[in-house]
């Protein structure tokens, strides 16, 4: 997902998703739900996401567009009951949502970070820097670890893939495993404070707490 000084980008993306069907499915509705997979929780997402939403509704007054940040239940539930004309999401939770409902991607996000244009983005498993004990993945084994959910793509599931490569079972090598849900912030307060010995976010999420002054 995106940092906040990308609004302009994300502006034109969603435009062109929703010209592209402005003349046919959408061209009787009023009202436009565009679901977010809210990662960094409501609040940050809004921020994100809802200049992009004011400006829609202002090139295109035919339509009301309204913004629906979403947790990964509540996407399911969301394209299930057909509560949301278009979602934002990870290519995980876009994956379950193909096969479970059929939907369709249209585009792919491209993020412009450091002067590269980057269509992928990846996870990080971190921990205190004062922690000795950790230096390697393999010295997680009985230590305490956090990820969001189960089926979190990057806030869990890349971690998971990584930490097999290296004969790690979290739900059995760990000596807790917990899972925070939205947002990934919670996480990284949990590791710094000491509550968790590692855990894993996103790519972005720890630069962006910093760029915030949060961490």
């Amino acid at each position: 997902m995106p940092v906040l000084k990308q609004q302009n980008f994300f502006r034109y993306l969603v435009f062109a998703l929703l010209l592209l069907f402005a003349q046919s499915s959408l061209a009787m509705k009023e009202e436009v739900h565009i679901g977010v997979l809210a990662i960094w929780g409501e609040k940050v997402t809004r921020e994100m996401w809802q200049p992009t939403i004011n400006y829609l509704n202002i090139i295109i007054p035919a339509h009301t567009f309204i913004l629906k940040p979403l947790n990964l239940n509540e996407t399911i539930e969301a394209v299930k009951n057909n509560q949301i004309n278009f979602i934002i999401t990870n290519p995980g939770n876009y994956i379950f949502l193909e096969a479970r409902f059929g939907v369709s991607r249209l585009a792919t996000l491209k993020v412009k970070k450091q002067n590269k244009i980057s269509s992928q983005f990846s996870a990080i498993i971190f921990t205190r820097h004062d922690r000795d004990d950790i230096q390697t993945l393999e010295d997680l084994k009985n230590k305490t670890f956090m990820g969001v959910k189960k089926k979190a793509f990057g806030g869990f599931q890349m971690a998971w893939m990584e930490l097999k490569k290296h004969n790690i079972d979290p739900f059995s090598d760990f000596s807790l495993l917990e899972f925070s849900g939205f947002p990934q912030d919670k996480i990284v307060y949990a590791v710094l404070d000491g509550k968790i010995d590692a855990g894993t976010v996103r790519t972005t999420t720890l630069e962006r707490m910093a760029a915030e002054g949060l961490v």
